[in-house]
């Protein structure tokens, strides 16, 4: 996860109640969106390994 993800999420609701930077339903959207990267809420892909037999879930973008 990236740093800005990261604190985005610590820092989420004092985003919102904000008093000098009113966030816009587009800006709410796209905080959501960017909260959801890489989490079980965006899904997953499961990778499978035919040479060695790994298999690799992992978090959508």
């Amino acid at each position: 996860m990236s740093t800005f993800i990261s604190l985005l999420r610590a820092h989420h609701d004092a985003l919102m109640t904000a008093s000098h930077a009113p966030v816009s339903p587009d800006m709410k959207r796209a905080i959501a969106a960017m909260e959801s990267c890489q989490t079980e809420a965006a899904g997953w892909s499961q990778w499978y390994c035919r040479h060695c037999h790994h298999h690799d879930r992992l978090c959508m973008s």
